[in-house]
Order: C-alpha cells, then structure tokens, then sequence
C-alpha cells in the first residue's frame, strides 16, 4: 500500500488517467486495483484533477467519470508520427504528467550542460510563464504546451524574424490538420496566435548561451485546446480554444508532430533565405494591421496605426510624428481600435 502525503506525489497518475480518460462510470475498487492506489491516494488524485481544471463526476453508487474524453499525450505515438530527420534530430524527449514550467525544465537541462535539439512536453505545468512575467494557465490534460530547444548560431538569429516565423508555424500546423476554425486564425504581433478577437495560443522565447559558446533558443508555445467554463472566467483577457469551435475529436499528439514538422521547414528557411520570404504571409493573417493601436514598452506607450512588418520582422507604426519601428514591446488595442478608421493617427485623448 502507498503512504499518504498530500504535499507529496507518491506515484504517476498516469495509469488512472489513462482509465479515465474513456469518460465512462468506472467503481472505485475497480480503479483502485488497476491503478494500483489505496483509497485515500485515490481520492487524493481526483482532488488533484479537479484542482487541475478536469470535471470528475460522482454518480450512483459512488462510481466515477470525467465528463468528456481525453487523449493523453503519447511518446510513442508523436516519435512514429515524426518524419525521420525530425525525429533524429531530438536529442532528448521528456514527458512527465507534472511540471512547473517546460520552458524552466528546458532552461535546466541547458544550464546542465547539454545541446542539441530537445523537446519538452507535459499534461500540466503548474508554475507556466507567459511574456512579461505573466502566468498561463494550463489545466491538466486539455491543452498543450510544450518546449522546443533549438540550435543557433547568435543572438542575431532570433531578432531577424524568429519568433513571427514560430507563429505563423503553429497557424499552419493548425490549418494543415484541417482544424474547424481555421479560417478565423490571425497573428498579433510579434508571437501571438489569436482565434477571432481572442487569444488562443503563447508562444515565449528565451535565449541561453555563453558569448564564446553555443546558443539555443527555448521555444515555449501554450495552445488553448479545452478550456473549462471556470478557467475562462479566470483568463484576464478575451480567450478561446480548438474545442469550442468542434474540434472535440482533436489529437494533441497529431498535434505537436505538425507543429514540429513546420517548426523545422520554416526555421530551417528563416535561416537560409531571412524573413522576406514570410512578410506576405505575415500580413495577411496579422489582427491588427491597418488598425490603431498602442505599443507599450520601455516605459512609453505610442499610439498609432499598423502599417505591418519590416523584412527584417520589425513592427511599423504610422504615428502623428511619422513612421516609427520597433522591435521589441507590445501591441494593446486603444478603446476606439474598432471605431477609428484605418487611416487616422495621433495620440489617444
């Protein structure tokens, strides 16, 4: 029999999740003999799924549920679903059910000393950073996040471009699975995936490397795939998610082999031919071009128009003192973004 501990995770839950994920009633001696749990660490794990965002339901008899089926991330399935030299290419894989960042556990594992492509996945990262020190959400099992390490020659690599071309590979990740919902899929400079006018996928870039060293950039992308009702209402800002729009069928599996695939097409491009060769794309799925907005940054906050991106993946923004470029902040839409016509600038009253 396991001990007790409720600040101690005694065992990996995977197994009954695994049984549950059928949302069918199962007893709870049934789970407990082929998960391997005594009755106290059984309760203890469905207080931690609830806590994680899962609906576990209790009906007659005290049998047990979810209310809606999962699809657990599989090792196994996304290697196989890999082409070769993408599969290759990964020096370590890691996908445990709990984690507090993917993209803290990534920084680890450089700082220990290791290179080389490595990809990082989780059901539930408990502690997830987003930009600018902001939290994202994760309930367990319903969407996805993931990092990807990557290789680069410098710093230089990852301002050309680099972290554009990673939104627009998880828009084409998404449309290449033949999503529904995919024509109302737009970027919001300079990494964010937008469904309509809210939020649907994070993406957060973090560099490490020594000046005489090697460089790797960890690529940490957060998609909205299910969100509950309650963690909705607990997003401060407009959110969406794949299941809303009748995905309920989707495989988060297929799902990180798409991304991967294109991750490594476009970042393989960005290398050779630069950012040019995405601007057009870029443009035609970005949220907010032709719309007024503020960039907010380095303590200013600038009002002006969107006139799109620069080759080398720089924002550019029609003010009521010219042009002006940026290559680094972020866009918020002002109280009139809607209402005032694409061609007016000056600063906000």
């Amino acid at each position: 029999r396991y001990r007790y501990d409720p600040d101690f995770i005694v065992m990996d839950p995977r197994k009954l999740l695994e049984i549950l994920s059928d949302a069918r009633w199962h007893s709870a001696d049934s789970l407990q003999a082929a998960s391997g749990l005594d009755e106290q660490s059984l309760h203890n794990w469905l207080s931690r799924f609830k806590d994680g965002g899962l609906e576990v339901r209790i009906g007659n008899e005290g049998k047990i549920s979810l209310a809606h089926p999962l699809i657990l991330l599989e090792r196994k399935l996304i290697l196989q679903g890999l082409e070769p030299a993408v599969r290759e290419s990964l020096v370590h894989f890691e996908l445990p059910m709990v984690v507090d960042s993917t993209n803290t556990r990534a920084m680890e594992w450089l700082r220990d000393g290791n290179a080389g492509r490595a990809l990082f996945l989780t059901e539930q990262q408990q502690s997830g950073r987003g930009r600018r020190g902001r939290t994202w959400i994760s309930p367990m099992a319903r969407n996805l996040t993931m990092s990807l390490v990557w290789p680069v020659a410098g710093v230089e690599q990852v301002q050309q471009g680099f972290s554009l071309v990673v939104a627009l590979s998880l828009v084409e990740s998404m449309c290449s699975l033949g999503l529904r919902g995919n024509e109302l899929l737009r970027v919001k400079w300079p990494n964010d995936i937008w469904l309509g006018e809210a939020k649907l996928a994070g993406i957060l870039l973090e560099l490490q490397g020594a000046p005489a060293g090697p460089h790797h950039v960890v690529i940490g992308v957060g998609i909205n795939v299910h969100l509950s009702d309650q963690v909705l209402a607990d997003i401060d800002q407009p959110a969406s998610d794949l299941y809303s729009q009748g995905n309920q069928q989707l495989d988060r599996n297929q799902l990180v082999v798409s991304i991967l695939t294109h991750l490594e097409r476009n970042l393989e491009s960005l290398r050779t031919t630069g950012f040019e060769a995405f601007r057009r794309r870029w443009h035609e799925l970005d949220i907010y071009l032709n719309r007024q907005v503020e960039v907010v940054g380095h303590g200013q906050r600038i009002t002006g128009v969107v006139r799109g991106v620069s080759a080398d993946g720089a924002l550019i923004l029609e003010t009521g003192d010219g042009e002006k470029v940026f290559t680094g902040g972020e866009i918020a839409p002002t109280v009139r973004s809607l209402q005032m016509p694409a061609n007016s600038v000056g600063q906000e009253e």
